[in-house]
């Protein structure tokens, strides 16, 4: 779970401590392919048992977030590709962010990596800098010969890239996601800020022209769509189970690698 620790107003994205939590607070409402509602999460995720995951990738377009300066809170979108968090109280992630400061009508962009709780706040990467419209693709993968993670993202618009390597040996590494996120931090409500509204955000090879949505599990490589039961469909409701607001969807997988999350409601 990505949860930022910033005061209203402000213009960080990167957080000095996080809240001692990881993964979406769901509940499953159906099977085949399982579907959740979650207060935090929207997209898909692949959910398999401890020590089989050891790749992931995703990819999406960036899309323009349309900020609300009459908010009263500071709101956010957070797309990113990962392993672990859906079960587990780890996760190692890779992201982009967009961020609306209370009060204003102009967006921030920016990329972000985590690996949590090793390294116990968001760091971003100012090599790679994110527009509206960029085509990113981010990945991360795990070696049992160095016992190390690798994130890495690149924007296909700009060609720059990072990766960053790091051990993590509570790593739970049971599950993979491509996932739109409300982050967690405000003062305001003491949980999720409000959801940014990002409109449509197109995901996966259909729409960025790389292969993504996939994951390796027990060492073959497969998309999102060919996992049966194990592929969740996440939606992000105010509350759940009764989901009574949808804050964010996604549709269902086409060619099990791509999907649109389309926002409805800022929540929390």
């Amino acid at each position: 779970m990505f949860i930022l620790s910033v005061a209203p107003g402000t213009m960080a994205v990167s957080a000095s401590t996080i809240l001692p939590t990881a993964g979406p607070a769901v509940y499953s409402v159906s099977a085949a392919p399982s579907q959740y509602v979650s207060t935090n999460w929207s997209g898909y995720a692949v959910n398999s048992t401890k020590n089989s995951v050891t790749g992931v990738a995703g990819s999406w377009v960036v899309p323009a977030v349309t900020c609300n300066p009459s908010a009263n809170d500071d709101q956010y979108v957070v797309m990113w590709a990962g392993i672990d968090g859906f079960t587990s109280t780890t996760v190692e992630q890779i992201g982009t962010l967009a961020h609306c400061v209370k009060g204003s009508s102009t967006p921030t962009y920016s990329a972000w990596y985590e690996f949590y709780p090793a390294q116990p706040s968001i760091v971003t990467i100012k090599k790679v800098a994110i527009s509206p419209g960029d085509k990113v693709s981010a990945t991360v993968s795990y070696s049992s010969s160095t016992k190390k993670f690798t994130v890495m993202i690149t924007d296909l618009t700009s060609s720059k890239s990072f990766s960053k390597s790091k051990g993590d040996s509570k790593a739970m590494r049971s599950s993979a996601e491509c996932i739109a996120e409300d982050p967690a931090g405000s003062t305001v409500t003491k949980g999720l800020f409000l959801l940014a509204n990002f409109g449509t955000a197109d995901f996966g090879t259909a729409y960025t022209g790389v292969s993504s949505c996939t994951a390796t599990v027990s060492g073959v490589t497969n998309n999102f769509g060919s996992f049966g039961t194990s592929t969740d469909e996440l939606t992000m409701c105010t509350a759940i189970p009764s989901c009574s607001t949808v804050m964010a969807q996604p549709s269902s997988l086409a060619g099990g690698l791509s999907f649109t999350d389309k926002w409805d409601n800022a929540g929390p």
